[in-house]
């Protein structure tokens, strides 16, 4: 990797959003091929997944923000009542089917994530997998989630971590080296900022793959951060938590070993965050 290349990982040009919205738009709208890789696979041994799992109450009611194809609200609505939400009739009319003869409550609904078109307080608990990384005000989406959420109740996220320093994989000495002082400098400008996010252009240029359509990257503890001065309490977040227990990963839980170092914590390759609204 070129330190260009490297330099532009961590600290990305921003797109031009009106003409990226408008191609999003028509890609969520038409892409079969894209729906079709989100909505599929097994996701009920994925960490977030069991993590979910662990949290439901048995005849309770909970939101899932960016349904897809309703993978996981089939799993809830078979212990619980679920309310699905998606930007994509494509995505919901695979949820729909999925989650037909399912035996608690559900619904799907149509909506953007940052303007749930759901009552205050209404929901036991509320959550997005891989969602958030696609929405271009991630902070409007939090929002919302603790805004839907009973007091008491939870709020559960998982998101990729763009600036992530690869740690479960194997670098070249200088290139490790140049990614440790640019992550430096990141979290320098991250704290100074107190921003939550930057947006990041999207690739259309290769075919449809996981985050070809990535918009956004989150700052893992300034979104800690954010959550806790809205009246959330931190259950728990981590950034090394998924690869190490993702199946099939060839990393193993002695990865997380890096989740001690206050530094490093910051950079794994995913962010799974549990909080709940007092």
């Amino acid at each position: 990797m070129k330190i260009f290349d490297q330099w532009q990982h961590w600290f990305p040009v921003a797109p031009n959003r009106e003409v990226v919205a408008q191609r999003l738009s028509r890609f969520y709208a038409e892409s079969h091929e894209y729906h079709d890789m989100t909505s599929g696979g097994d996701k009920t041994k994925d960490p977030q997944v069991a993590l979910l799992s662990s949290l439901l109450v048995p005849g309770g009611h909970y939101a899932e923000v960016g349904c897809g194809g309703g993978v996981v609200c089939r799993l809830v609505a078979d212990v619980a009542n679920v309310v699905g939400m998606d930007i994509s009739e494509i995505a919901l009319c695979s949820a729909r089917e999925r989650c037909a003869g399912a035996k608690g409550e559900v619904r799907f609904i149509q909506s953007s994530a940052d303007s749930l078109p759901l009552p205050d307080g209404a929901f036991d608990g509320v959550y997005s997998f891989e969602v958030i990384e696609h929405v271009w005000e991630p902070e409007g989406m939090l929002r919302e989630m603790i805004r839907v959420v009973k007091p008491g109740g939870y709020i559960l996220l998982s998101t990729p971590n763009r600036f992530s320093l690869d740690l479960h994989l194997n670098k070249r000495m200088a290139v490790r080296f140049i990614d440790l002082v640019l992550a430096m400098m990141r979290r320098i400008y991250d704290l100074a900022s107190g921003k939550t996010y930057c947006h990041v252009p999207p690739d259309f240029n290769h075919g449809v793959y996981p985050d070809c359509d990535m918009i956004t990257a989150v700052v893992p503890p300034n979104i800690v951060n954010f959550m806790e001065k809205r009246g959330c309490e931190v259950v728990f977040w981590d950034t090394t938590y998924m690869c190490a227990l993702r199946p099939g990963s060839k990393t193993t839980l002695a990865y997380q070993q890096y989740a001690g170092c206050p530094f490093l914590r910051n950079f794994g390759d995913h962010l799974l965050l549990c909080v709940r609204k007092k």
